[in-house]
């Protein structure tokens, strides 16, 4: 493993030195049209790993190429593409290949372009536009992420207390990670502090790649500044001098935004000798959304989750002590700072919230921690009735029916229903969706994207898949036998991604059972599976 970047490192050394591996394979990359073996050998000197490792790394991304010749245009595969027309989109974009989801639900149909991301709308290939990024719909009475406010006032209100005050502060508030895990703020914050080490880092998951998710991508276009505040913050309460935005490949222009952003931060002082900032950006693996596997990443290891413990806390980037989290956990520490933990409470501790899918106004609302999925869908404008069933935190938090609509979305409702808020994302399926369908496309993203470090994870994903494939092809399958793969991912996956996979055949099983029966006797209820 490279070192740490010394102490005292200058801050135009530091933008070099650290993390600096795949900016460099991206530079090498975009220079000459794929990665060569003499680029292999030249990048792993720098990340003090063998040419054989970082090959191992390379070749575990999708967005990386090691042989000549332009990249396909990619049509998006994720849920909320396929429900809006990824099929008859594919069919008509040139040379067209399939992508995992591009973090666009609000828009479908997503197309990745040499040229980055564009959109077929509603499967129309004939004229790809640019993507957008409407404002949030807020629905509380001031803001916690998209407010007119300075954010950087709070920096420096922040920087005058004692990091002691400024981890209560947070802990009082309630902030909870808002990546899915869920876990306390300012727990993580003290832990972080409380780690021996000379160096220490914040680290800022910017690798939005659940499918349904997108409202990391709202910060990042309307209020880059205010994610930038929020890791100033907490390293002042951390004591950390370096921060890194680990950022999705398919951002591109959110990847700019950043970069002109701190570049602004720089020259009015804010960032530089006590705490600077670079952004590194990813290359298409979902599960570098995993905390210890995009660390793994940023050093130019496999990306693969690492075994716990120890934690990041204590043993994180170069094996310091690094605080990683999400883009809307940080975004939401100005506020905090600028208003008092008692404010954001008061206001129901504001949450985003995506909805795409089978509704007719998708995007992202910015809600209290009371609201329910019922509240959250109506707004989106679509009517209990016309839904039959929904998935939380994305596809990662389960597959429920309308009876479960009144859930409240927050980090302990859902457990009433064997359910996780994860994200914050509901993905809509209407009357005219056949769940089985919905749940083997969910299995063949979830296989597709096992970093296939553990067993259970890369074979019963794939078991499932097939079982599922089977079900959708009017053959039998074994309820039980699905039912005790889903046990063993729950148990023995390495990470998240296993026990999500197999949440959602659980969620079918009990919930959708009687389809699955139909399905065995050679009807579809819905009929969206006859001669797909």
């Amino acid at each position: 493993m490279a070192d740490a970047p010394p102490a005292g490192t200058s801050p135009s050394d530091l933008r070099e030195s650290l993390a600096p591996v795949l900016e460099l394979l991206h530079a090498r990359q975009q220079a000459a049209g794929f990665i060569d073996a003499s680029t292999i050998a030249e990048v792993a000197s720098v990340a003090g790993l063998s040419p054989t490792e970082l090959y191992g790394a390379v070749t575990a991304y999708p967005r990386f190429r090691t042989s000549a010749g332009p990249p396909p245009a990619l049509v998006c595969g994720g849920p909320a593409c396929r429900l809006r027309g990824a099929t008859r989109a594919q069919a008509n974009v040139d040379a067209a290949g399939e992508t995992h989801c591009l973090g666009l639900c609000d828009q479908p149909v997503a197309v990745l372009t040499d040229e980055g991301p564009k959109i077929a709308p509603d499967g129309d290939a004939s004229t790809l536009v640019a993507p957008t990024t409407p404002r949030p719909i807020v629905g509380v009475p001031e803001s916690a992420f998209f407010g007119d406010d300075d954010p950087f006032d709070a920096v420096g209100r922040a920087r005058s207390l004692p990091p002691g005050d400024l981890i209560a502060a947070v802990t009082e508030s309630g902030l909870e990670g808002r990546g899915g895990a869920g876990f306390p703020a300012g727990h993580k914050w003290a832990a972080v502090r409380a780690a021996a080490g000379d160096a220490r880092y914040v680290v800022c998951n910017a690798d939005e790649s659940e499918p349904g998710s997108f409202k990391d991508r709202a910060i990042l276009d309307h209020q880059p500044r205010r994610l930038l505040a929020g890791m100033a913050i907490a390293a002042h309460a951390v004591s950390a001098t370096a921060g890194v935005v680990y950022i999705r490949h398919e951002y591109r222009r959110q990847y700019e935004r950043l970069r002109d952003e701190i570049a602004r931060l720089r020259e009015e002082g804010y960032l530089g000798d006590a705490f600077d900032i670079v952004v590194r950006r990813g290359a298409g693996s979902y599960v570098c959304g995993e905390e210890t596997a995009l660390l793994n990443s940023l050093e130019g290891r496999r990306p693969i989750p690492r075994d716990r413990p120890p934690y990041p806390v204590s043993h994180g980037l170069h094996g310091a002590p690094t605080l990683v989290q999400n883009v809307e956990t940080l975004a939401a520490a100005p506020s905090i700072v600028a208003r008092g933990a008692a404010w954001y409470r008061d206001t129901g501790r504001p949450k985003l919230y995506c909805v795409s899918g089978d509704v007719p106004s998708p995007g992202v609302l910015e809600l209290p921690m009371t609201v329910t999925a019922r509240d959250v869908l109506e707004r989106a404008g679509v009517r209990a009735p016309e839904v039959k069933a929904f998935t939380l935190g994305g596809m990662s938090g389960g597959l429920l029916p309308t009876t479960a609509l009144d859930v409240r979305l927050d980090f302990d409702g859902p457990r009433r229903f064997d359910a996780f808020l994860g994200s914050g994302a509901i993905i809509a399926l209407g009357r005219q969706r056949c769940p089985v369908r919905f749940a083997m496309e969910a299995l063949r993203f979830f296989s597709g994207e096992s970093c296939g470090k553990c067993f259970p994870c890369r074979i019963g994903t794939t078991r499932l898949l097939e079982r599922l494939d089977a079900a959708t092809g009017f053959k039998s399958v074994d309820a039980a036998e699905m039912a005790d793969i889903v046990d063993l991912l729950t148990v023995g996956s390495a990470c998240g991604l296993g026990p999500a996979a197999g949440l959602i055949v659980r969620h079918l099983l009990a919930n959708f059972g009687g389809e699955l029966r139909a399905h065995a006797d050679g009807r579809c209820p819905t009929g969206e599976c006859e001669g797909a």
